[in-house]
C-alpha cells in the first residue's frame, strides 16, 4: 500500500484495518509503526527484510476495534498516541434499521430498541452491548434464546463483581418470557 501510494501521490489510499485489537499489532506494523506518524511520513527506513520502504502522506490508515475484546495483546500506549481516537457506541437507529431490514415485527422491534437503549444506559459501561446481540432477533424463539444463551451469560460475566448491578439491569427477563 506504501508503494502504490507513493507511485500515485494525487490521491489518497485508504488502508482499513478491520478489529486491530485481536491481531499481534508489533508484528503486522513492523518498523513501519514509527514511520505511520505524520511527523515522520515521507522519511525512509529499512524493512527486516532490507528493503528501503517510506510511509508517504497520502495514505491514510483507518482501524477499527471494540474496547471490550481481547486479542492477541492490549494495544499498546504506542500505538494508541498514533491514531485518532473517535468513539462510535451502539445507535438503536441502526439497530432498528438492521431488524427493520429483515422485516422483524414492529412491534418487537420497539420492545429490542427500548430494551437496547436501556442498556446502553447503564452506569456501568461493561455492561453496555454492542447490535450483534440483538440483530437475528427476528421472532420470539430466537429473542428468547438470544436472551438465554447470549445475554444472560454476558451480563452474568459482566456483573460477576457487582450482584446488584445484574439486578438493577433493564427487565432483561421481558426478553427471556417472549
Amino acid at each position: 500500500m506504501c508503494v502504490e501510494a507513493a507511485e500515485r501521490p494525487d490521491i489518497t489510499h485508504v488502508l482499513l484495518i478491520d478489529e486491530i485489537s485481536r491481531c499481534d499489532v508489533a508484528r503486522v506494523f513492523g518498523e513501519a509503526l514509527t514511520y505511520i506518524e505524520t511527523d515522520k511520513r515521507g522519511q525512509e527506513f529499512t524493512l527486516a527484510s532490507g528493503s528501503a520502504l517510506s510511509v508517504p502522506a497520502n495514505l491514510v490508515i483507518l482501524a477499527t476495534m471494540n474496547p471490550w475484546d481481547k486479542g492477541v495483546d492490549e494495544l499498546d500506549v504506542a500505538l494508541e498516541r498514533r491514531f485518532a481516537q473517535i468513539n462510535m457506541p451502539p445507535s438503536p437507529a441502526a439497530l432498528r434499521t438492521i431488524l427493520h431490514e429483515k422485516k422483524v415485527d414492529p412491534a418487537l422491534i420497539d420492545r429490542l430498541v427500548e430494551f437496547f437503549e436501556a442498556v446502553q444506559k447503564q452506569r456501568d459501561e461493561m455492561v453496555h452491548i454492542g447490535h450483534a446481540y440483538l440483530a437475528n432477533c427476528v421472532d420470539e424463539a430466537s429473542t428468547r434464546r438470544a436472551w438465554e444463551y447470549r445475554l444472560l451469560p454476558f451480563f452474568k460475566k459482566a456483573c460477576r463483581l457487582d450482584d446488584d448491578m445484574l439486578t438493577d439491569l433493564p427487565p432483561g427477563s421481558s426478553l427471556a418470557l417472549m
